[in-house]
């Protein structure tokens, strides 16, 4: 499996998001200052986080 990572600039939320009818998604909006802290309480909760979650953050965080 391949995965890239791409930085969009000048965005704007159109749409509250969560998928399509069939889909049972939930948008979490965390601003990035307190993302770890975010992250980590999630891992608390039992939840599975994806590795790649951290290596997005990694590259998004070395932009600033």
């Amino acid at each position: 499996e391949t995965v890239s990572f791409y930085l969009a600039t000048g965005l704007r939320k159109v749409a509250q998001g969560g998928g399509v009818d069939n889909e049972n998604i939930t948008v979490h909006e965390v601003p990035l200052a307190s993302i770890d802290t975010w992250l980590a309480e999630q891992v608390k909760l039992g939840k599975a986080l994806d590795p790649r979650i951290y290596t997005g953050l990694y590259f998004l965080k070395s932009q600033s």
